[in-house]
């Protein structure tokens, strides 16, 4: 019996990242409240039925980007923050902007457990969207260095539409300030800028020759008769 009991605990405890990991940013790892426990949970919803479409539920990556066209929405973010239904942070979700900062690498790391549309931002910079992440097996997003260059906040959303009532994951994640690592180093300083090069030395001019008197007047002699 204590052997059973001892398997089942293991397998439970294998579970648990698989579990953790299809729903949450795994990196860089968001901030959670203390005693948090439930972040695989979705921290909204949206009724995906009040959407006017000729798509079916069933097809929900499908739908759901149909709906973002006819609504006219401009990103996934901006079309969460106008639908949600939820208690937690529409920004954010259950995650939080306080703790420790993280360091933004090449890429995020947010497993995809269901299909839908996802979305990447740098502060207001949208780095990356994809309509269907999961079916399209996008994996990790790569980070735009240009974009997340001193952002303070990574923000990453997906809607799971495998149901009607459509899921809504989000975390976010504080930086460093410096997103997309450092900035390069300065270059080294310019050195004082030189002056016009000297002329040559003028030569002194020449001695004035002495001037030769002439003398016009004719010398009389005198001669004896």
């Amino acid at each position: 019996m204590v052997r059973l009991v001892s398997v089942a605990a293991l397998s439970a405890a294998a579970a648990v990242p698989l579990a953790a990991a299809h729903t949450n940013m795994m990196d860089p790892q968001p901030n959670w409240p203390a005693n948090f426990y439930n972040g695989n949970s979705p921290y909204g919803r949206i009724d995906g039925d009040k959407f006017q479409s000729s798509v079916p539920n069933w097809q929900g990556a499908n739908r759901i980007n149909d709906v973002l066209k006819s609504t006219g929405s401009a990103t996934l973010r901006d079309f969460i923050y106008k639908n949600i239904v939820t208690e937690k942070d529409k920004e954010c979700g259950n995650s939080l902007l306080t703790g420790p900062k993280r360091t933004l690498g090449n890429a995020i790391d947010f497993p995809w457990g269901h299909p839908g549309p996802c979305e990447a931002w740098c502060d207001d910079n949208k780095i990356f969207f994809n309509e269907n992440c999961q079916g399209n097996n996008v994996g990790k997003i790569p980070v735009d260095k240009a974009k997340c260059n001193n952002a303070k906040r990574v923000q990453v959303f997906y809607v799971g539409t495998h149901v009607p009532n459509w899921e809504v994951y989000g975390n976010c994640a504080p930086l460093e300030g410096s997103g997309a690592g450092p900035a390069p180093a300065p270059g080294p300083a310019p050195g004082p800028t030189p002056g016009p090069a000297p002329g040559p030395t003028p030569k002194p001019n020449p001695a004035p020759k002495p001037t030769k008197n002439k003398c016009n007047r004719r010398l009389r002699k005198d001669y004896d008769y």
